[in-house]
C-alpha cells in the first residue's frame, strides 16, 4: 500500500515538498518513522533510484549504513549484477505496486519491502522500503527443505514398507515398498484404510495396540500381522508402529514400517548395507543382532538389550551370553555354543552356523533360542576377528513343535500313544531284551463298540473309547505300555520282569483287561456294555515289531472267533487261514485275468463355490455272490503276494481312462483324479515311467493326475523312487500325503520332498466341531498347508456341522459322505447328493 505525504495545501510543487521532506529524512536519520522498525531499516529512494535517506534502529543490524546508501544508486550501493534484479521492483514500487526481492550483501540475505510514497493528490514521489535480514530465516527454510527431502528420499527408497497413516486408518503416503508388498498401486492404497488389507483375525489385536498409542500408554508398539494381498493372497509382516503428535501432545497421524518377515532370514546383510534404515528396523524387530570381538572377547553391539526378552544385559565374552553373575547358557548348550562360535570363525563368506539351545533366565526358568553365527569381519592375518549373530526367543515355537510331535505320536481321542510310537516302543523293548520272550504283546479289539457307535452317534463312541482307554491303564501296570492303534482296537507292550513268566502275566494281565472294559459304562442316562477280544504274542528270536502286531492281531480275530469277552495266544498254526487266503489270491488272479476289478469314484469338492473340483479313484473287488470283498484284506493279501503291482496299475490305467473321458466333456475340461499308490507300488523300480506311460496311452494329461501317498511309506522310501517322486512332480503330477496325521514322519519332508498337497485324516474331522483337540489340528494343518503353499483336502466330512467348523483357507477342498458316497463310473462323473 502507497504512503500518503501531507503538502502543504498551497503547494505547487510536490516535487520540491517532496525533496524538502526527504533532505529532513536524512538529516533526522528517518525518526521517529525509523523507530518504529527496531528489527529492520527504511530507505526512501526517488524517480531516479538514487537513495535520499535510509535509517531506522536495525539498520546496523542489516549491514547497512547511511553513508553507503544516502545519494548512491542501487548499483553504487550494491553493485551492478546485484542492481540489475533490484531495478524492475523499484520501478514496480513507483509505479504504484507494492513489490519485495531479496538480495545477497555482505554474505546475508536481505529483504526489501517496496511501496510508493504519493502526495495527497496521489502523485506519486518516490519510494520506500523497509529491509530485514532474513539471512537466519532463508538458511532455517533450506534445512527444512533439506530435512523433507532427505525424509523423503528415505520414504520413498526404503526397502521395507513404509506408510503414513491416519488416525482413523487411512493411508496419507505410502512408499513403492509398501505396493509391492500388498500388490496394491499407490492410487488404491491411498483410498483405503489399513482395516481394509489387514487380516480379520489379526484385526482386534492391532486397533488394541493402536488405542494404547494415542491414549499414550506407549510409545511405539510391533505386532507380527497378516496382510491381505491384492490378489487374494496374505503375507505374514512384523509391523511398528509410531505416533506423531503436536508440540502440546496431541496425536496427529502414525508411521508405521512393514517388513514381510518371510525374506526376513535372508535380509540380515541387507539391513546392514542400508544403514540409513537400520537403527529403526532393528529396534522393531524381534531378533537380537549381536557383533562379538573373538580376539578380545568382548561383545561389541547389540541391536537391543537382551533384558527385554531373555532378562539378562550382556556383559561380553566369546558367546556373548555371560554375565556378571553366570552363565546364561547351561553348561551342555554353553559348550554347543562354543562349538558353533568355532565352526563359524572357519566359515566362509556367507555360510552360516545355525544352532537352537536354551538361555537361562535370573529366576531359574530357560528359555529356547534360535541362534545363527557367520563370520563378520577379519583380522589383518586374515583370520575372523568378529562374528555376526542373530538370536531369536523361540521358546513358542519350540512348544509348538512339541505339541505337533505329541500330536503326530499320540492319539488325539485318547492321548495314548499311536501306531508310530507303539513301534517305536516295541522296537525298543526288542532291542534292550536280552530273552526276547519277554517283550509280550496284548491286541485288544473292542466287542460290540461298533453297534453303540451307530446306534448312538461318534460322539457317544468317543467318550466310550477314552473310558475304555483309562480302563485298560489301571488294569497295568506302570512299565506297561497302552497304545490305541485306531478305531476300537487298542495295544498293551507288557514290562516283564526277569523272575516273571511272560505267558503266566499275559494271561493275568488280559484277565484284568476283559474285567475292566466289561464293565457297564454309563453315559447319560444310558448305560452301555462292550468286551474285550484279546489277543497275545510273545516274541520270539528274530520277531520284528510288525511280527508281533501282526500275530497278536491274529491271535485276537481268533478270539473274537471262540466266541468273544476272552483272550486266545498266539501259536504259528494260527499265523494264516491258508484256505480263505488261498482263495482270496485265486479271486484276486481271477479278477486281474477277466478285467473284473471295478473302480469307484469319490468326490473331492471346493466349499466356497460347491464345485467338484477332483473325483478319487477307491478300488473294488466284487465277490462271487456279487458282494463286494473287503479292500483292505484283499490289498494286504495282494501285497504279501506280489500281485500289487498289477492291481495298482489296472486301476490307475482304468481311472485315467475314465477320467480322460470325462475331460473330453466342456463342462469337466477341469477335472482331476487322485489315484492311492500302495507302499509296494512305491518301492517298485520304474515308477516313472509306469505312470507317465500309463497316463500318455490313456490321452490325458499329467497334471489332471494326484498320487495320494500315506506319510510313512513316504517317509521310507528309497532314494530311488524319491527321485522318480519329483521328477513325476516336475512335470505336473501332484502328489498328496494321504491321511496326514496318523502317523509320525516329522515336518521336514514337507519342505524336502515333493509334496503338493496335504490330506487331513478322517480321524481327525470327525472329532468336529466339538472335540478342541481335533478342531486344533485341522486348524494347524490347514493353516501349514496354506502357508507352505500346497492344496489341502480334509476327508470324512459327513456333517453340515463338520464342513462349516473347517478354517478358510485358499485351495482348501473337501471330501466326504456329505456330498455322496463312491459310485461307479457312469456317462458323467457323480454329482453331489
Amino acid at each position: 500500500m502507497a504512503h500518503t505525504l501531507p503538502l502543504p495545501a498551497a503547494s505547487t510543487e510536490p516535487a520540491g515538498d517532496w525533496t524538502l521532506w526527504a533532505e529532513n529524512l536524512r538529516r533526522d536519520g528517518l525518526s521517529p518513522l525509523g523507530r518504529n522498525f527496531p528489527g529492520g531499516a527504511l530507505i526512501v529512494f526517488g524517480h531516479d533510484l538514487r537513495f535520499l535517506a535510509a535509517g531506522g534502529a536495525g539498520l546496523a543490524q542489516v549491514g547497512l549504513s547511511r553513508d553507503a546508501l544516502e545519494g548512491k544508486s542501487p548499483a553504487e550501493a550494491f553493485g551492478e549484477a546485484t542492481a540489475l534484479g533490484m531495478k524492475p521492483a523499484f520501478r514496480m514500487a513507483l509505479d504504484g505496486h507494492e513489490a519485495t526481492i531479496e538480495i545477497p550483501h555482505a554474505g546475508r540475505v536481505l529483504s526489501i519491502s517496496l511501496t510508493a510514497v504519493t502526495s495527497e493528490a496521489g502523485a506519486v514521489l518516490g519510494g520506500m522500503g523497509f529491509v530485514q535480514d532474513v539471512t537466519r530465516a532463508r538458511r532455517q527454510e533450506q534445512q527444512l527443505r533439506d530435512s523433507v527431502e532427505q525424509f523423503r528420499l528415505a520414504f520413498d527408497n526404503a526397502p521395507i514398507g513404509m506408510a503414513i497413516v491416519g488416525l482413523d486408518g487411512e493411508f496419507r503416503q505410502v512408499n513403492p515398498a509398501l505396493c509391492a508388498l500388498t500388490g496394491y498401486e499407490a492410487e488404491q492404497l491411498l483410498r483405503l484404510r489399513f482395516q481394509d488389507i489387514t487380516h480379520r483375525d489379526d484385526l482386534d489385536a492391532d486397533l488394541h495396540l493402536l488405542g494404547e498409542l494415542v491414549r499414550g500408554e506407549r510409545s511405539t508398539y510391533q505386532i507380527e500381522k497378516r496382510y491381505c494381498k491384492a490378489n487374494g493372497d496374505h503375507v505374514w509382516t512384523v509391523l511398528s508402529v509410531a505416533i506423531v503428535r503436536t508440540a502440546v501432545g496431541h496425536p496427529l497421524h502414525f508411521i508405521s514400517q512393514i517388513q514381510d518377515i518371510s525374506a526376513r532370514k535372508g535380509s540380515e546383510l541387507e539391513l546392514l548395507a542400508a544403514h540409513s534404515f537400520q537403527q529403526a528396523v532393528l529396534a522393531a524387530s524381534p531378533d537380537i543382532i549381536h557383533v562379538h570381538d573373538v580376539r578380545t572377547p568382548t561383545t561389541l553391539w547389540t541391536s537391543r538389550d537382551l533384558t527385554q526378552t531373555l532378562g539378562h544385559s550382556l556383559e561380553g565374552d566369546s558367546t556373548g551370553l555371560e554375565t556378571s553373575s553366570g552363565y546364561l547358557l547351561p553348561a551342555a548348550d554353553s559348550e554347543r555354543f562354543a562349538d558353533a562360535v568355532g565352526e563359524a570363525c572357519k566359515a566362509g563368506d556367507g555360510e552360516v552356523v545355525e544352532l537352537r539351545h536354551q538361555v537361562q533366565r535370573p529366576g531359574g526358568s530357560l528359555r529356547w533360542v534360535s541362534t545363527r553365527l557367520t563370520p563378520f569381519q577379519n583380522a589383518p592375518d586374515g583370520s575372523v576377528s568378529h562374528i555376526l549373530g542373530v538370536s531369536r526367543d523361540v521358546t513358542d515355537l519350540v512348544a509348538f513343535e512339541a505339541r505337533l510331535e505329541h500330536a503326530a505320536l499320540h492319539d488325539e481321542l485318547t492321548g495314548l500313544p499311536n501306531r508310530r510310537l507303539i513301534n517305536l516302543r516295541l522296537a525298543q523293548a526288542l532291542e534292550r531284551a536280552d530273552d526276547p520272550t519277554k517283550v509280550v504283546v496284548l491286541f485288544c479289539d473292542l466287542d460290540g463298540f461298533k453297534r453303540v457307535n451307530d446306534a448312538h452317534g461318534h460322539q457317544i463312541g468317543d467318550v466310550l473309547l477314552r473310558e475304555c482307554a483309562t480302563r485298560l491303564i489301571s488294569a497295568t501296570r506302570s512299565g506297561d505300555t497302552v497304545g490305541r492303534m485306531g478305531g476300537d482296537e487298542f495295544v498293551v507292550l507288557l514290562s516283564v520282569g526277569e523272575s516273571e513268566d511272560s505267558g503266566q502275566l499275559a494271561a493275568e494281565v488280559a484277565e484284568r483287561l476283559i474285567r475292566s472294559v466289561g464293565q457297564p459304562t454309563i453315559i447319560g442316562a444310558t448305560e452301555h456294555v462292550i468286551t474285550a477280544s484279546i489277543g497275545i504274542c510273545i516274541a520270539e528270536s528274530g520277531s520284528s515289531p510288525d511280527d508281533l502286531l501282526r500275530d497278536a492281531d491274529t491271535a485276537m480275530y481268533q478270539a473274537k472267533l471262540n466266541g468273544r469277552d476272552g483272550y486266545a495266544l498266539f501259536v504259528p498254526a494260527l499265523r494264516e487261514d491258508a484256505c480263505s487266503r488261498d482263495a482270496l489270491v485265486r479271486h484276486l488272479r481271477r479278477s486281474l485275468a477277466d478285467n473284473t476289478l471295478s473302480v469307484h469314484y469319490q468326490l473331492i469338492v471346493d466349499p466356497v463355490t460347491g464345485k467338484v473340483t477332483e473325483v478319487e479313484a477307491l478300488l473294488r473287488i466284487p465277490g462271487e455272490n456279487g458282494r463286494l470283498l473287503d479292500t483292505a484284506a484283499a490289498v494286504r493279501v495282494a501285497e504279501q503276494t506280489g500281485l500289487m503291482g498289477a492291481v495298482g496299475e489296472r486301476v490307475l490305467r482304468q481311472a485315467c481312462e475314465q477320467v480322460a473321458a470325462w475331460r473330453r466333456m466342456p463342462q469337466h475340461a477341469e477335472l482331476r483324479v487322485a489315484v492311492n499308490l500302495s507302499a509296494t507300488e512305491i518301492a517298485r523300480p520304474g515308477l516313472y515311467d509306469r505312470v507317465t506311460g500309463i497316463v500318455a496311452a490313456c490321452c490325458m494329461d499329467l497334471t489332471a493326475l494326484t498320487l495320494e501317498i500315506t506319510e510313512t511309506v513316504l517317509l521310507d522310501a528309497a532314494s530311488g523312487t524319491l527321485l522318480d517322486l519329483r521328477r513325476l512332480h516336475a512335470v505336473g503330477v501332484g502328489i498328496a500325503i494321504d491321511d496326514f496325521g496318523t502317523g509320525y514322519a516329522g515336518l521336514r519332508y514337507l519342505a524336502t520332498l515333493p509334496v503338493t498337497e496335504i490330506k487331513v485324516d478322517r480321524s481327525f474331522t470327525c472329532g468336529l466341531p466339538h472335540d478342541p483337540v481335533s478342531s486344533t489340528i485341522v486348524r494347524a494343518t490347514v493353516g501349514l498347508a496354506s502357508e507352505l503353499g500346497m492344496g489341502c483336502v480334509v476327508e470324512g466330512v459327513e456333517t453340515r456341522e463338520q464342513l462349516d467348523a473347517l478354517p478358510s483357507a485358499p485351495g482348501l477342498r473337501v471330501q466326504g459322505y456329505l456330498f455322496g458316497r463312491p459310485e461307479a463310473a457312469g456317462v458323467e462323473p457323480p454329482r453331489i447328493r
